[in-house]
């Protein structure tokens, strides 16, 4: 089974007042289920149960390629127990000066460090200023921390002798972002992570069944 969208509705996401299972379309005066962090099996049978047209929001990108943002987002409680353990031994300098690169510019981030440890402090939101809360933030696939309700973060690390480290970003819906840090002797202000929505399609959700050829390889794929 694959899901499409035939027709996309022209209507912005983000022009549409919030709803109980996503936004309220006026244009079609109906609901847009949020599938965006659904997997395509759940899609279809959310579908086949409607007995009922359904308008959604979903993504282009395949779906497992998403379920290590998932298992972030979900899992975030259980792991800041060993966070906590790696956050000792990950990252330490007395004084930290950071710059990555946006849309072929240098930025320049400065942060506010303790004696024997470094603390980078920052915010994450969309292009509207919107705080995003709940965004995993990681280090080589080592889930770190979280945003708050406002999109605050905080990231304290042990002393180390380390030029430069990696965050990454990656939130259900918006493209994920790397950003590189390189750690210098000077203090400067807290971080602002700014994410791109990613790209997606809203309208009618169709089921497509696969064809002859298609369930014939499947079958194969599972023996």
């Amino acid at each position: 089974m694959s899901i499409k969208i035939p027709k996309p509705c022209t209507e912005k996401w983000s022009n549409m007042p919030p709803s109980e299972r996503g936004r309220h379309c006026s244009v079609c005066q109906t609901e847009v289920v949020d599938f965006t962090n659904w997997d395509t099996e759940d899609i279809v049978r959310y579908i086949q149960n409607a007995n009922k047209k359904i308008c959604g929001r979903i993504t282009p990108v395949p779906f497992p390629d998403r379920h290590y943002a998932n298992w972030l987002w979900k899992s975030k409680k259980y792991i800041r127990v060993a966070a906590g353990l790696i956050l000792s031994t990950v990252i330490g300098i007395k004084s930290a000066q950071a710059t990555f690169k946006h849309n072929e510019s240098i930025i320049d981030i400065n942060y506010v460090i303790q004696i024997d440890s470094i603390t980078i402090k920052g915010v994450v939101t969309d292009k509207q200023n919107n705080p995003l809360m709940d965004v995993p933030i990681s280090i080589n696939k080592q889930f770190l921390s979280s945003t708050n309700a406002n999109g605050h973060f905080a990231l304290k690390f042990a002393k180390e002798n380390r030029e430069e480290v990696s965050l990454f970003f990656q939130y259900i819906g918006y493209k994920s972002k790397t950003i590189r840090i390189k750690l210098k002797k000077e203090t400067i202000r807290p971080l602002k992570v700014i994410l791109d929505e990613d790209i997606v399609y809203i309208g009618e959700v169709i089921v497509k069944r696969p064809n002859m050829w298609q369930r014939f390889f499947h079958f194969f794929k599972k023996i």
